[in-house]
């Protein structure tokens, strides 16, 4: 193989690694309603039945039941879905 096409394969893997790395570290979004809390588990369950854990570091002083949220999280490697944001609708 030549050094030009050499250059090229290691450019277009990096490429590739690269773009399976930001899909596989993609956050997603969800909007709903909050219908049960476990504030020791830190378990969100929304209307729609998806649950969440909530990370640490996510305030729920001004959450209650009944409010509309908007979760960013990601899915952990045992299927667990975990909130990394939350923003509660005003």
């Amino acid at each position: 193989m030549t050094q030009p096409k050499i250059k090229q394969l290691i450019t277009v893997s990096a490429l590739a690694l690269s773009l399976a790395t930001v899909s596989a570290l993609a956050s997603e979004t969800e909007t709903g309603k909050v219908v049960a809390y476990d504030m020791e588990a830190r378990l969100l369950t929304l209307e729609n039945g998806h649950e969440f854990f909530l990370a640490e570091d996510i305030s729920t002083a001004t959450m209650d039941i009944g409010d509309e949220v908007t979760l960013t999280y990601d899915e952990e490697e045992d299927g667990n879905l975990l909130a990394t944001k939350m923003k509660v609708a005003e």
